[in-house]
């Protein structure tokens, strides 16, 4: 069970176009944790307890099609 998501968490998943993080504790994301991920496509980040993110968090991901945050504080 994660609770927080620190900048070099995914620096080694780079081709990653799936990422399922439902269903954790999440309550912290740093604002660079996905900028190693250019070409993920789906996020998912639901069933959390995320109550407030950053603007720019998602804005290193260009090819993002699907995020879902449903089901947070």
């Amino acid at each position: 069970i994660l609770n927080d998501l620190k900048n070099k968490t995914f620096m080694d998943l780079k081709n990653t176009t799936l990422l399922k993080l439902n269903n954790n504790k999440i309550s912290l994301i740093e604002n660079d944790v996905f900028s190693y991920l250019s070409g993920l496509q789906i996020l998912e980040l639901n069933s959390n307890n995320l109550n407030k993110i950053s603007n720019f968090l998602f804005s290193y991901l260009n090819k993002l099609e699907h995020l879902d945050l449903s089901n947070n504080k």
